[in-house]
C-alpha cells in the first residue's frame, strides 16, 4: 500500500516502535517516543543493507522518494549507494578544509625549509607575489575545482599590465604547488598547471652590452666605492681615447704621486683634503680631479696583457 502524507502526519507513539511501509524499499519507521524517520532497505552483495534519508517532517514524503529512487538507480549501477553517500561526504570535507589558500601555505612552509633568506629571494617574493595577484582570486577556492582556465586567467591579468617575468614565475610555482597537491591532498587526481607555458606570451629579447673588443680592452678601467656620488673627475685613456660613461667621483691619491696601471686592484688614499692633481704619468693614461673627501678608492686595471 502507498503512504500518503496525512498517514505520516498521523503517526503517533504506540508505546512500540513500528514502521509505515511505502513502495521500493522505503518506509516511515515510528520510534517508542514518537520520533520519525525514513529508511530504505535493499540487497547488496545478497545481503540485505538499510539507510536513513533523514528525520520527517524536515525530509517529506516526495524528498524521501527522490532519494529512494537516486539509492535504487546506484544500486542498478553496481554502486553500494550507503558507501557512495559517505563517499561524498568525505569529499565535501576535503573540499572544505582543502581550499588553493590552506594548500599555498602547507606547499610555501614545506619550500621554504630549502630556501635561502632575503630581500630579493624567492622566499620573500614569492608570498608578495601570491598575496597581490593570486590569492585574492583563487584563495578561498577549493583545489578540486580549479581548472586550468582559471590559472590562466591569472596569469593573464599579470601579462595585461605587462610584467612578463612576473607571469613566468607565477607559471613555474603554479607547477610546483600542484605537482605537491597531487601527492599531499586526498583525492586530487590532475594537475591543471602543466603546460601552461605553451600559450605564454614570450619575454622580450634581452639587450646584452656591447662585447668589449681587444683594443678597448686595452683601455684602463677604475671603479669607486664608498661616498663617491659627485662626478668630479673625468678618465681617458690616450691609445684609446675617452671612455663612455666614464664619470668617477672623488678620486684621491697620495700627494705628489700617481696611480698605477699595473693589471690588478689597488687600493690608494688621500690625507690632504682639497689638493688638486693632474697626472699624465700613468703609462698614458690622464686622470684629472679634485680632492673632496678623505675616502680610500679601489681601482682596478684591465689593460690586457701582452
Amino acid at each position: 500500500m502507498v503512504l500518503s502524507d496525512m498517514a505520516a502526519r498521523r503517526a503517533k507513539a504506540t508505546g512500540k516502535a513500528y514502521a509505515l511501509y511505502d513502495t521500493l524499499g522505503l518506509s516511515l519507521a515510528v520510534t517508542v517516543s514518537g520520533g520519525k524517520s525514513w529508511h530504505f532497505r535493499y540487497y547488496w552483495l545478497n545481503k540485505r543493507k538499510r539507510m536513513s534519508f533523514g528525520t520527517y517532517p524536515e525530509v517529506s514524503l516526495l524528498e524521501a522518494r527522490a532519494l529512494r529512487d537516486e539509492a535504487r538507480t546506484l544500486v542498478a549501477k553496481g554502486i553500494n549507494p550507503h558507501a557512495h553517500r559517505k563517499q561524498k561526504r568525505s569529499v565535501a570535507k576535503l573540499a572544505g578544509e582543502n581550499t588553493f589558500e590552506a594548500v599555498y601555505k602547507k606547499w610555501f612552509a614545506h619550500r621554504e625549509l630549502s630556501l635561502k633568506k632575503g630581500r630579493q629571494c624567492t622566499v620573500s617574493v614569492l608570498p608578495r607575489i601570491f598575496d597581490k595577484d593570486v590569492l585574492p582570486v583563487l584563495g578561498k577556492r577549493t583545489i578540486y575545482e580549479i581548472k586550468r582556465a582559471d590559472l590562466l586567467e591569472v596569469i593573464a591579468r599579470i601579462e595585461r599590465r605587462k610584467a612578463l617575468s612576473v607571469a613566468e614565475k607565477v607559471r613555474t610555482w603554479f607547477n610546483q604547488l600542484f605537482r605537491y597537491a597531487l601527492v599531499a591532498v586526498p583525492g586530487l587526481e590532475q594537475n591543471p598547471a602543466s603546460d601552461l607555458d605553451v600559450v605564454a606570451v614570450p619575454l622580450p629579447p634581452v639587450n646584452h652590452k656591447t662585447c668589449i673588443s681587444a683594443s678597448f680592452r686595452r683601455t684602463c678601467h677604475w671603479a669607486s666605492w664608498a661616498n663617491a656620488w659627485s662626478p668630479l673627475a673625468w678618465r681617458s685613456c690616450a691609445p684609446c681615447g675617452p671612455i663612455p660613461n666614464s664619470s668617477i667621483s672623488r678620486w684621491k691619491v697620495p700627494e705628489g704621486k700617481s696611480p698605477s696601471c699595473d693589471p690588478g686592484t689597488r687600493e690608494v688614499r688621500s690625507e690632504q683634503v682639497g689638493a688638486t692633481w693632474d697626472s699624465e704619468q700613468a703609462e698614458g693614461c690622464s686622470l684629472q680631479g679634485t680632492v673632496s673627501d678623505e675616502i680610500i678608492y679601489r681601482f682596478s686595471c684591465c689593460r690586457q696583457r701582452e
